[in-house]
């Protein structure tokens, strides 16, 4: 324990809310990499899904970069990598994130991959095509995943001990095929806002 605390207060964590919508801010500075990683978190896990439509807050952050009004997939993966610059999506039971990963040598580029981060959480396009694909995808190592011992007893445990609760409600391919662009849409202009 002691070691753990100690750390801490090496890491010198700052906190401060934004002035225009009062977001809460951690920062921790660490000068040995010319590396900034931003991580931009939203109370829209996966606890706010229906259980008819258990995928919701996962599909919604993974479609974030794939199209918004300014990119293509592809030429946000080519902008991205022009910069060294990497996005990522994680999802949990409680938060939806969005983090960036940027060098900070070259302060143009580093300003580029904020407006990137800034458009994909704010202009995405949510294409039906690239949704309806996604779902594929997925369904496609559900169905496999579901022939597995492991995960057979994972979800049978978790409706057993989490009955009628947001925990006990697994992702099935029924669930899958029901999330359709406009719920994307909706569960993006509800939950991906300032104030939460």
């Amino acid at each position: 324990q002691s070691n753990i605390s100690n750390a801490n207060e090496n890491l010198n964590i700052q906190f401060w809310k934004t002035t225009t919508h009062n977001v809460p801010v951690y920062f921790v500075s660490h000068q040995d990499l010319p590396m900034i990683d931003i991580a931009v978190n939203f109370n829209a896990g996966t606890l706010l899904e229906s259980a008819d439509k258990a995928g919701l807050a996962s599909f919604t952050n993974s479609m974030l970069d794939k199209g918004t009004n300014l990119y293509d997939e592809n030429s946000l993966d080519e902008a991205l990598a022009d910069l060294g610059a990497e996005l990522s999506f994680p999802t949990n039971s409680e938060t939806n994130s969005v983090r960036l990963r940027s060098l900070t040598n070259n302060q143009q580029n580093f300003q580029k991959g904020l407006d990137i981060l800034i458009n994909v959480l704010t202009k995405p396009k949510f294409d039906e095509k690239i949704l309806q694909r996604e779902i594929g995808y997925s369904v496609f190592e559900l169905t496999d995943a579901l022939t597995r011992p492991n995960v057979q007893v994972v979800r049978a445990f978790n409706e057993i001990v989490f009955p009628n609760h947001p925990f006990g409600a697994m992702i099935s391919v029924s669930s899958l095929n029901n999330i359709k662009t406009v719920d994307i849409k909706n569960f993006h202009k509800k939950y991906y806002v300032a104030q939460n």
